[in-house]
């Protein structure tokens, strides 16, 4: 097997990151992209490695039901932004809880967790925060897998007043466009770096669980208001009521610290955008106190009765993990946006002294295979 040879697999099942696995007749595995479970597929191998292969679906000759014709055409032009676009949505869901339950099992050894089904959301038209590239003056998303453009007059997954804005908008002066969109509020950011005024700029207001966040475009937001009420529903269960002190780690612009009832607040952000935005959002919580400096280097002044954490997609590492452990909270919540960091942090946490009670994948961005967790552990 070497690259640019075909090969004809099974695709056995959908792993993180959203490629098929199988295996060739020689035994390597083959990390088939667009391949989907129980299909027989004629596949072009792109690269290879000593005991594994990656490769594209070139034919696929026996179909599985769950396969569908993708909704959005800039598909077929090869655009990059959807990768799970031939995968039914209502399979979607079921695939994303058995990739939770594979990543548990496979990298954090934690066959026996209790996974919760997928929490679903609605398919199209829900993105509310985009960024997209201007080619000749109009929008463009990237290439899968490449930095080539691919002008599009339309996405399936945009809020209708978003792809409006993108579609309607003059970027000649620029080379890159981030918008975001407060559904709650009506407000819209157009954050559009030009060669005079080179950083992103401006903010907006959405409303999450009552409480009314300002959100600058430097700064990070979830990408949909229902995800984000979602998550933040799971994260206060995960919780409970009770908390006396409460630590927010990763806090962001205050997501969790404003929404999940503390009577003491200490939020960790390293981010000067968002740690502004999050000192402006809990100003009118009554103790309140926001750091700004990595959470890697925060070492807890006392014990703490719950934490949340958000980190980035490399997930907590150990440092991070370290600082939950050195809390002694009795409760914490894990929001992860990469499957296998979540199953690694899972597994160094429980190896810190906690239990595992309930993981919940939420489908934050349908037609992707881009997965959002919450795990509630226990110490």
């Amino acid at each position: 097997m070497e690259p640019g040879s075909i090969v004809e697999v099974t695709v056995d099942k959908l792993v993180a990151g959203g490629d098929g696995l199988a295996r060739a007749d020689d035994g390597r595995v083959v990390f088939v992209t667009g391949g989907l479970p129980g299909e027989r597929v004629r596949a072009s191998v792109r690269k290879v490695r000593k005991d594994v292969a990656f490769a594209d679906v070139a034919e696929v000759i026996d179909s599985s039901p769950d396969r569908v014709e993708p909704p959005c055409p800039h598909v077929a032009a090869g655009c990059g932004g959807c990768d799970w676009q031939h995968l039914a949505p209502s399979a979607q869901a079921v695939a994303k809880r058995d990739i939770v339950i594979d990543a548990l099992t496979r990298i954090g050894g934690l066959a026996d967790a209790n996974v919760a089904p997928t929490v679903e959301l609605p398919a199209l038209g829900y993105r509310q925060r985009v960024r997209f590239v201007v080619n000749y003056g109009k929008p463009a998303f990237r290439a899968f897998r490449t930095n080539r453009p691919i002008a599009v007059d339309s996405c399936a997954v945009l809020h209708p007043r978003v792809e409006a804005a993108m579609l309607k908008g003059d970027w000649s002066a620029s080379q890159e466009v981030e918008l975001a969109h407060g559904l709650v509020t009506g407000e819209t950011l157009r954050a559009a770096p030009t060669r005079h005024q080179p950083d992103r700029v401006g903010t907006y207001h959405e409303v999450v669980a009552g409480h009314r966040f300002r959100i600058s475009a430097r700064s990070f937001f979830q990408i949909r208001t229902d995800g984000a009420e979602a998550i933040v529903a799971l994260v206060r269960d995960a919780l409970g009521d009770d908390i006396e002190h409460l630590a927010d780690l990763y806090a962001g612009v205050g997501l969790f610290a404003a929404t999940v009832p503390a009577a003491h607040v200490v939020a960790i952000e390293g981010n000067p955008s968002a740690v502004a935005d999050c000192r402006h959002n809990l100003a009118d919580h009554p103790d309140a106190k926001v750091h700004r400096l990595s959470v890697e280097r925060w070492r807890a002044k006392q014990d703490y009765d719950a934490v949340v954490a958000d980190p980035s997609r490399q997930g907590l590492g150990l440092e991070g993990v370290d600082a939950i452990v050195r809390t002694r909270a009795p409760r914490v919540a894990l929001v992860s946006c990469d499957v296998a960091a979540m199953a690694r942090d899972v597994r160094d946490l429980v190896d810190g002294g906690y239990t595992v009670e309930r993981v919940t994948p939420v489908d934050l961005f349908p037609m992707t295979s881009h997965i959002e967790v919450v795990t509630s552990l226990r110490r």
